[in-house]
């Protein structure tokens, strides 16, 4: 599950094997997955400056919805100076983000070095309403992942898997991708007040139930207790908490009612309903000075402006460390509300506890 293969540039698979990848069948993922080295090697480069050690960071985690509204979401990270970055859903050459290197160019934009892993191949356009804006174009890459940046020295860069079963190369439904991959983190380690920290950008499964995002984490505090036993660590990103299994959600209406006549801020407060910030806790990590409790991570897309909703799905985790002033930013540009993400940014400063 922890892998330490890096390597500069990624290998770009051709479209024609890409399209023979497409015509395999379920059972063989895992073989697939075996085969490629994306699966277990990470994409590194260090700042071109590295800047000093520093006795406190600020740092901030993102969705960035794929990357495309690029040089906006450049300038809103621009403004906020942060020391360490955690993206996620970071494309890189897709068609339905401009063929971008999303994570590569924000880095270059912020003066960042970076750590890039891939999540999924995509071997199709993206959903239906994207590959319809797309059409008659193809990927000239097809990756889809998470990503750490920072002007700080990126040390032991590695990749985490965090489950392998192959559920989005299985049957396709209308609106669904084909992918190879599965949910995964990107990890390195950044030294903060004189003490190696390490740091993980994640990205949980949204179509999942509650108890199988707790697994999902419970493998990656292991992975990372395997990677750095006992020191201080960071977890950040898109939790996906909706505290409903996902297909609860479309499923049965009485059951959601009842569901939100028993608790009707659960989309706000979902930490009851997931089991991950339990296990998380058990095993050291505090979720509750490191986060803006009660003030929601997503964002809804409207025409022509776009406004929060009532979600919190985007989290830090953080064991041994001091944690102050977390924050959520609207993911618009300033002074203006219009939808660069789906999700908002969060944010905190951290020091050694």
């Amino acid at each position: 599950m922890l892998h330490f293969g890096v390597v500069e540039s990624l290998p770009v698979i051709p479209q024609e094997e890409r399209q023979k990848l497409a015509l395999e069948t379920p059972d063989k993922h895992d073989r697939i997955m075996e085969d490629q080295a994306f699966a277990k090697t990470v994409e590194a480069r260090q700042a071109q400056t590295v800047s000093s050690a520093k006795q406190d960071v600020k740092v901030v985690a993102w969705n960035i919805e794929r990357g495309g509204q690029l040089r906006l979401q450049a300038e809103l990270l621009a403004g906020l100076d942060a020391d360490i970055v955690l993206l996620s859903e970071a494309d890189y050459g897709m068609a339905r983000s401009d063929q971008r290197h999303t994570a590569a160019e924000l880095a270059a934009a912020l003066g960042c070095g970076y750590v890039y892993g891939v999540e999924f191949l995509e071997l199709g356009l993206g959903s239906l309403r994207e590959s319809e804006s797309c059409a008659g174009l193809t990927n000239d890459v097809g990756y889809h992942g998470n990503a750490i940046l920072s002007r700080l020295e990126l040390k032991r860069p590695a990749l985490v898997r965090l489950e392998q079963t192959g559920a989005w190369f299985g049957e396709i439904k209308d609106g669904d991708q084909r992918r190879i991959g599965g949910r995964m983190a990107c990890l390195a380690t950044i030294e903060v007040g004189g003490v190696d920290v390490a740091f993980a950008s994640v990205h949980l499964e949204d179509r999942a139930t509650m108890a199988e995002r707790g697994r999902l984490m419970e493998v990656l505090i292991d992975c990372i207790e395997e990677y750095a036993p006992q020191a201080p660590a960071v977890i950040g990103g898109d939790l996906n908490t909706f505290s409903f299994d996902r297909e609860a959600m479309y499923g049965p209406l009485g059951d959601v009612r009842r569901a939100f006549a028993a608790d009707p801020g659960r989309l706000l407060h979902p930490t009851e309903h997931e089991p991950l910030f339990v296990l998380a806790e058990g095993r050291g990590y505090d979720w509750q000075s490191c986060n803006l409790l009660g003030e929601p991570t997503q964002r809804l897309k409207s025409t022509p402006l776009s406004i929060r909703s009532g979600k919190k799905i985007d989290w830090f985790l953080t064991r041994g460390l001091k944690a102050s002033a977390p924050r959520v930013i609207d993911a618009t540009p300033r002074d203006i509300a219009w939808y660069l993400s789906d999700h908002e940014l969060i944010a905190v400063n951290l020091s050694p506890g």
